[in-house]
């Protein structure tokens, strides 16, 4: 779309009748209109139809709208014009291609900004990990403390029970697709984060 799109949805409906989402953008902007990278590959299934939807706005009240007062506008490539046009590019599926990183300038936006100790309090290993972290402390009693473990957006996935070791604890992290994930040890009055990677 151009400068009076207003809003852009695009999901897939599987053979189930099932809706699932994919872009959702509720304030369109004209510099969104190049290109789209999902952060991990999306799987849709066999014999689902794409679906897309736009609103535009050819008002006074449009801030972009490139003709005041308003003209009728038709299809076409220029600036001026107006489109509305959704592809994809796709491959055959093959397992675990959903766990593929395609896009990974997502991964700074939280966890570079997170405060994590200068000092590490308690030691991860192994890291990289594919399906265990272990927990070690460094010196501090770890029982009465609560697991986080968040995505690169900060989003909670995982929320173990209280450490019941003094000093070690095992969690399994073979759920999470592949990717660089944060894991922090809350207290009443303490707080301590790591990063860590599955494989």
């Amino acid at each position: 779309m151009h400068n009076l799109g207003a809003s852009y949805t695009v999901w897939f409906v599987a053979l189930t009748g099932d809706s699932v989402p994919l872009i959702d953008i509720p304030a369109w902007d004209f510099h969104w209109q190049k290109y789209y990278t999902f952060q991990y590959i999306q799987k849709i299934p066999a014999g689902a139809g794409l679906k897309a939807i736009a609103t535009f706005d050819n008002t006074v009240n449009n801030p972009n709208n490139p003709n005041n007062p308003p003209i009728m506008v038709q299809n076409g490539p220029l600036t001026t014009d107006e489109m509305l046009m959704t592809y994809f590019i796709y491959s055959n599926y093959q397992t675990g291609d959903e766990n593929i990183l395609l896009d990974s300038s997502l991964l700074s936006t939280f966890i570079n900004e997170v405060d994590l100790h200068k000092e590490e309090l308690f030691l991860l290993y192994p890291n990289p990990s594919d399906h265990v972290l272990n927990i070690q402390s460094k010196g501090i009693d770890l029982r009465g403390l609560k697991i986080n473990v968040r995505n690169s957006l900060g989003k909670l996935l995982l929320q173990n029970t209280w450490f019941t070791q003094g000093s070690t604890e095992q969690i399994s992290i073979w759920s999470l697709p592949a990717g660089i994930y944060l894991i922090e040890l809350q207290g009443e009055n303490f707080q301590s984060a790591q990063r860590f990677i599955k494989q």
